[in-house]
């Protein structure tokens, strides 16, 4: 029971202290200077390093280091930059908790790793990728933010992922003809595409889908260019190729 209290104790503490750093909503345009000096005032917290040391599953704890998988998309931190709207703020060690959809940030080596409370303005650059703090539509048009990953930043569509990390739960064997298959992390990926108003919508892999998010009069050539280029939409490759075939008005 004690272990209980402390346990919703920190994640209380951890509730407030989101709401208190002023969590907003992203969109697919940047922020003004009014929100980018709201949030600046170096919004860090260890909190969410200390809820990733286990997964609540009611009433049971399981620790992480029992669990199969990372819930990271790259398990080490990696030197990136954290931008408030188009200003660079700072340089830290980053990495990307796929699973509670937050960036953790060390100052230097050694340091504990804290996480980065979410405000509209945020985005970061590790290595070659680009995530940005934004509002989507998933297929059933309920509204979402979270980070995604940049493909196609520029041009009358554009194209984003979602890389995120799902917990499955394990399943003990019932006899001895079945197997114990453990609790893990897996990797779960959305495309969304921004058509320059609105929200970002997710892309399904239909052709009722093409037709909602690039138009009837797209529908038909986008079509033939998938199947002449044999493009899977579940592809990250392939649908820059066809994001870029539409944006070059072929």
């Amino acid at each position: 029971m004690a272990m209980k209290m402390i346990f919703l104790w920190i994640v209380s503490v951890y509730i407030f202290s989101t709401c208190a750093f002023g969590q907003v909503s992203g969109s697919v345009q940047t922020g003004s200077g009014t929100q980018a000096m709201a949030w600046d005032k170096t919004q860090l917290t260890d909190l969410v390093h200390q809820l990733n040391k286990s997964i609540a599953l009611g009433d049971v704890q399981i620790p992480v280091s029992e669990i199969e998988g990372s819930m990271y998309y790259e398990q080490d931190f990696v030197k990136g930059n954290l931008y408030l709207g188009e200003s660079l703020y700072k340089s830290y060690l980053l990495r990307y908790n796929a699973y509670l959809d937050q960036f953790e940030v060390k100052t230097g080596q050694g340091e504990l790793p804290r996480s980065v409370a979410k405000g509209s303005t945020l985005s970061f650059k590790v290595g070659e990728d680009t995530f940005v703090l934004m509002d989507y539509k998933d297929s059933k048009d309920q509204v979402f933010s979270g980070y995604l990953l940049e493909l196609v930043p520029e041009g009358k569509y554009r194209l984003y992922q979602e890389k995120r990390k799902i917990f499955k739960r394990g399943k003990q064997a019932q006899t001895s003809f079945h197997k114990t298959s453990p609790h893990r992390f897996v990797d779960s990926q959305s495309f969304y595409v921004y058509s320059g108003r609105g929200y970002p919508k997710q892309l399904k892999n239909s052709n009722k889908s093409l037709k909602n998010l690039f138009g009837n009069e797209n529908a038909g050539k986008l079509k033939r260019y998938i199947k002449e280029n044999n493009i899977k939409l579940n592809d990250p490759e392939g649908l820059i190729q066809l994001v870029a075939f539409l944006n070059s008005g072929a």
